[in-house]
C-alpha cells in the first residue's frame, strides 16, 4: 500500500515538472479605470451692482466637450467670459467624455437697492396762502421709510412749488442725513413757498449702502379752500421716481 502510494506521488511531481503539461489557469482580463471630467469653476465677484460685471473662470480636466448654460453654449477646456446678469443668476458648466459627465454651479448675486417709501406727516398737510405777500406757508415732517433692507444716505432733499407741470416757481432745500436697513429717516419742513402752487414736489438724491445712486421724487396735487386761504394736499402721486442704477 505504502509503495502504490509512493509511486502515485512520483507519478504526479514528474507531471508538474514538464512545462508543456502545467495547467494554465484563467487570469482576470484588464478593467479600463472609469475617469469623469474634473472641473473647477468660480465667479469673482459672486455679488455685483446691476449693469456690472462678474468674470466667470473655468479648468477643466479629461474633457471632451464644455458647455455653459444661460445661453453661452459651448466653450474651451480652460477660461474666463466675462457676464452681467440683470438679475441673481446660477451658471452651470457641464464636462463630458466617454465615461459620462460632470457639472459644477457658481452664482453672480446682483446686489440689492434701498427701497424709499416717503410721506409726509401729517398726511394731508395744511398750507397758508398770504396773497399780500403772495406766499405759502406750511409746516410739516417728511418722512422716508427704507423698506429694501440697505440703507444709505440721503444728500439733498427739496421741496418746490409748480405753478402747473412746467412752471416752477420756488424751491427750498433741507439737510440730508443717512438712514439704516429697514430704517426711517424725517426731517421738519418749515416751508415758504413764493407762489400760490398747484403742485409741490419732495425730490430726494443721495447713496445708498450697495453704491446705487437715489434719485426720487413725490408729487403732491393741491386743492385749495378759496374761502379761507387755505390748501391742502389732495393726494399724493409718484411719478419719475427711480434710482438711478450707476455706480
Amino acid at each position: 500500500m505504502i509503495k502504490k502510494m509512493f509511486l502515485y506521488f512520483l507519478c504526479f511531481t514528474l507531471v508538474l515538472s514538464i512545462p508543456d503539461c502545467k495547467k494554465n489557469l484563467p487570469t482576470t482580463p484588464d478593467i479600463p479605470e472609469i475617469i469623469l471630467p474634473s472641473i473647477l469653476f468660480i465667479a469673482t465677484p459672486t455679488s455685483i451692482m446691476l449693469d456690472s460685471f462678474s468674470t466667470l473662470s473655468w479648468i477643466t480636466e479629461n474633457a471632451t466637450n464644455v458647455t455653459i448654460d444661460q445661453g453661452i453654449g459651448t466653450v474651451s477646456a480652460t477660461g474666463t467670459m466675462e457676464v452681467s446678469p440683470s438679475e441673481t443668476t446660477t451658471y452651470t458648466l457641464t464636462a463630458t467624455n466617454n465615461a459620462g459627465q460632470s457639472t459644477k454651479f457658481c452664482i453672480v448675486k446682483i446686489k440689492k437697492w434701498a427701497i424709499l417709501d416717503i410721506v409726509a406727516n401729517p398726511g394731508n398737510p395744511m398750507f397758508n396762502y398770504d396773497p399780500l405777500l403772495d406766499i405759502c406757508t406750511s409746516y410739516f415732517t417728511v418722512v422716508i421709510n427704507e423698506i429694501g433692507g440697505v440703507g444709505g444716505r440721503i444728500d439733498g432733499l427739496i421741496i418746490g412749488g409748480f405753478l402747473n407741470a412746467d412752471t416752477l416757481c420756488s424751491t427750498q432745500e433741507f439737510d440730508g442725513g443717512s438712514f439704516n436697513s429697514f430704517g426711517s429717516f424725517s426731517r421738519y419742513c418749515d416751508l415758504v413757498i413764493q407762489c400760490k402752487p398747484t403742485i409741490v414736489i419732495i425730490y430726494i438724491t443721495g447713496v445708498d449702502n450697495n453704491s446705487y445712486l437715489i434719485d426720487k421724487a413725490i408729487f403732491f396735487t393741491i386743492t385749495w379752500t378759496q374761502s379761507s386761504g387755505l390748501m391742502r394736499f389732495l393726494k399724493i402721486v409718484e411719478g419719475a421716481s427711480h434710482h438711478k442704477l450707476i455706480k
